[in-house]
């Protein structure tokens, strides 16, 4: 009897022991805690951007058997915090404040690998953030502020080419004898409508007036929730005298005075303009190049995109072209990070990076999925470090960013 009772002890050890073995068979990898796992944060990243980078980088672990574990920032807790309990080795994040303040929390020894840089063009190279005579922060793809001409409207038109904003007021005035409102943009997105401003201010005012709005911006955060007034800060950045951006804001408000832009468009989202498109009631909107992505295709492959024009020369052009970063965190896992960091910079992950995410490949001679994306590269290409984009610059909480958009409205009204 007590043989017996051994032999089914035994076996039901040897069970237990089985169905375990079994159980770590089949939980996916990427959820098996490990101390050696590459762990991994977006930072205020576009959704589509989270998508495409998981995927990719979730190739790269199983490729090489490692473990990797994504994670999203939280902007209400302390960054450096969440660095430490997650225990982050690398964070993604758009230019701006987002990459700025990962920089800064970062281990002084961490760092991406010396020659990461060397198949970018020279704009991008000169993007990437140093310190210490280090690489901390790789840029991976960019998005771009764009302006988007019906081709069929252009060539009925008259006019040999749209390449001043000149061009753009007599192009708009003749649609307005066809269309009520020609041109369209989406007012209502607090973050778009800054990044138009700024855009417009860099055209016309120059990168300095873009940095000096941008650090009204950054300041009003400093200062505190309880010290954030939008209108303060609108009026600052728009009408006091010397202010910053007063001549973007006179110059689109110039735009809905004389009837080019509907003055709805402060109520008008991504969507609407897609409508409009579609309905083919727009011949020109503002737009980027992210945003672009997600419109109808047969309506909106009726429309050619040029960049923001100004009278400055190429070479002092600061284009509005929000870049995404990698930024090495902790130095733990150096080896994974800069494997990981060469991987996502090689010529046939930035082929793949442009075709999932839509956006602008860092490499100067790697394919790109169509011509808006090869357009904004040879664009950025041309021109100096691009800007964030003034939507981007400040760690403004949803409610600060409306308040300053209905600010902003009050002033064209």
């Amino acid at each position: 009897m007590k043989k017996k009772i051994l032999i089914l002890s035994s076996l039901i050890v040897f069970v237990a022991a089985a169905v375990a073995v079994v159980c770590l068979c089949i939980i996916p990898q990427k959820k098996l805690p490990s101390k050696n796992a590459l762990n991994i944060a977006f930072y205020d990243s576009d959704p589509a951007i989270e998508t495409a980078f998981t995927s990719l980088i979730t190739d790269f672990a199983d490729t090489n058997q490692k473990t990797v574990n994504f994670y999203k920032i939280d902007k209400e807790t302390e960054l450096s915090a969440q660095i430490k309990k997650n225990r982050l080795d690398l964070i993604l994040a758009p230019a701006g404040y987002a990459v700025k303040n990962a920089v800064a929390v970062a281990d002084d020894k961490a760092g991406a690998p010396d020659g990461c840089l060397g198949q970018m063009f020279l704009t991008m190279q000169q993007s990437a953030l140093t310190k210490n005579d280090k690489i901390v922060a790789v840029p991976l793809v960019f998005d771009n502020l764009e302006i988007n001409i019906e081709y069929s409207a252009f060539s009925m038109s008259g006019l040999q080419a749209i390449n001043t904003w000149q061009d753009i007021e007599e192009f708009a005035a003749i649609q307005k004898k066809k269309i009520d409102y020609p041109l369209s943009f989406a007012g209502s997105d607090p973050v778009f409508l800054l990044d138009l401003l700024g855009a417009l201010g860099e055209a016309f005012e120059g990168a300095d007036a873009y940095n000096e709005a941008a650090q009204i911006l950054i300041q009003s955060v400093a200062a505190g929730s309880s010290g954030f007034d939008a209108k303060q800060i609108a009026n600052e950045i728009f009408i006091v005298p010397d202010a910053p951006l007063a001549y973007s804001l006179y110059y689109l408000k110039q735009l809905i005075k004389n009837g080019y832009a509907t003055p709805a468009c402060r109520e008008l989202k991504h969507t609407d303009v897609n409508s409009f498109m579609q309905q083919r009631v727009t011949n020109m909107f503002f737009t980027t190049l992210s945003v672009h992505r997600t419109y109808d295709v047969k309506a909106v492959e009726r429309y050619s995109s040029i960049y923001v024009p100004s009278k400055t020369s190429a070479s002092q052009r600061h284009f509005t072209s929000t870049i995404t970063y990698a930024v090495p965190v902790s130095s733990g896992k150096k080896e994974s990070v800069d494997s990981l960091i060469e991987y996502l910079v090689s010529t046939k992950i930035q082929e793949q990076l442009c075709q999932k995410t839509g956006l602008a490949p860092v490499l100067a001679n790697c394919a790109t999925c169509d011509k808006q994306a090869d357009d904004a590269r040879f664009w950025v290409a041309a021109t100096s470090t691009p800007l964030a984009g003034l939507g981007h610059e400040a760690n403004l909480s949803d409610s600060q960013k409306t308040q300053l958009r209905d600010a902003i409205w009050e002033l064209m009204f």
